[in-house]
């Protein structure tokens, strides 16, 4: 949303977490920087042994944290 009081924050807020069901993040993680985004975490295991899937955080184009989440 842009508008005053708005402003996109690699810090404060929540983080939405799109949910990427079964596909793998190295395909849509390979994309972010040649889109203007920066990689804050890098596809990592949710759970000591991956139990819970995958999980990684990037910055979008527009400054916007967002995180996302796969099973594989």
């Amino acid at each position: 949303m842009e508008g005053s009081g708005y402003e996109p924050s690699e810090t404060y807020g929540p983080v939405v977490y799109l949910d990427r069901g079964d596909k793998d993040l190295s395909l849509l993680l390979s994309k972010v920087e040649e889109a203007g985004g920066k990689i804050l975490v890098p596809k990592s295991k949710n759970g000591a042994n991956g139990e819970f899937g995958f999980v990684a955080q990037f910055i979008d184009s527009e400054g916007n944290r967002i995180g996302l989440h796969s099973l594989s």
